[in-house]
């Protein structure tokens, strides 16, 4: 029993370890010639929006994505809030992402989100999300990103973030949380540091 449990333990580890260096850093998808990382005096990590087509199965995406998002904007010097409310998101659909991205107009969205005063947001959106139990434990999401100016209503910079994670029987919730962590750690692996 003692040897079972150091060995979840290790994998654990391992596993963190091996989200951490998985995750390469890469130009953002999109990045507005106007962006100016000086200009950002703070900025607001909005809830995750769960974009998923299939919303029946329920996890702690905002804690995870945002507790990971915070902890590596901070590192690239970035002054971060995080906003736990998740009304904030709830009136967000996939047809209105979509519209703002074919008429590159974000104005309906953020107007949705309600900042109130935080001239920087960044909402994620889980865009899939899928667990599997067989002999192991496998999990793989998929995330957006979007940094917008709220007083502009521009979108600032977006990008895409996936995460996959597997672990022993025993364990099945860590593959869930590092892969939703992977995802949320590409996302913001493209901000310049400050």
């Amino acid at each position: 029993m003692k040897y079972n449990f150091l060995i979840a333990l290790f994998s654990c580890a391992l596993l963190s370890a091996n989200a951490c260096l998985v995750s390469k850093q890469r130009p953002c998808v999109f990045s507005s010639p106007d962006f100016n990382k000086s200009a950002i005096k703070n900025l607001t990590i909005l809830p995750v929006a769960d974009l998923r087509t299939d919303q029946s199965v329920k996890g702690n995406f905002n804690k995870w994505a945002q507790k990971k998002a915070k902890f590596f904007l901070k590192r690239k010097k970035y002054a971060v809030q995080v906003d736990a409310s998740t009304q904030k998101v709830s009136g967000l659909t996939r047809e209105i992402v979509k519209r703002a991205y074919e008429t590159n107009d974000y104005t309906e969205m953020i107007n949705l989100l309600q900042p109130a005063d935080a001239e920087y947001v960044l909402l994620m959106t889980l865009d899939q999300w899928t667990s599997k139990f067989v002999f192991n434990c496998t999990s793989s999401a998929e995330m957006t990103g979007y940094l917008f100016n709220t007083k502009t209503n521009k979108l600032i910079m977006k990008n895409k973030g996936s995460g996959d994670a597997s672990v022993g029987p025993l364990i099945c919730p860590v593959a869930i949380q590092t892969a939703i962590e992977s995802a949320a750690l590409e996302i913001v692996l493209c901000f310049p540091n400050k």
